[in-house]
C-alpha cells in the first residue's frame, strides 16, 4: 500500500462520523468479500500521473481513487 493509500486508510478509520458507520470494515484495493458485513468502504487507485508543465514535470503528482461504499440499503450506503 503507498503513503497516500495508507493515509486515506488512517483519515477513514479515524474519521468519527465514519467509524460509527463502518466500524473499521475498510478496505483498500480490494472487492468485497463473498460474506461481507455491511456497511463497509473499498477503495482503489485508479490512475496516478505526474503533471507535465511545457519545460518538462511541474513537480505535482495527482492520483485519482475510486471509493465504493456497500450496504444493504441505499440510503446507508450514501450515508
Amino acid at each position: 500500500m503507498t503513503s497516500l493509500a495508507a493515509a486515506i486508510y488512517v483519515r477513514l478509520r479515524d474519521d468519527p462520523a465514519v467509524a460509527a458507520l463502518v466500524s473499521g470494515r475498510i478496505a483498500p484495493d480490494q472487492i468485497a468479500p463473498n460474506n461481507p458485513t455491511w456497511p463497509a468502504i473499498t477503495y482503489t487507485l485508479i490512475d496516478d500521473v505526474s503533471e507535465l508543465a511545457h519545460n518538462g514535470s511541474a513537480g505535482l503528482a495527482l492520483a485519482r481513487y475510486q471509493f465504493d461504499c456497500w450496504s444493504d440499503t441505499d440510503i446507508e450506503a450514501e450515508a
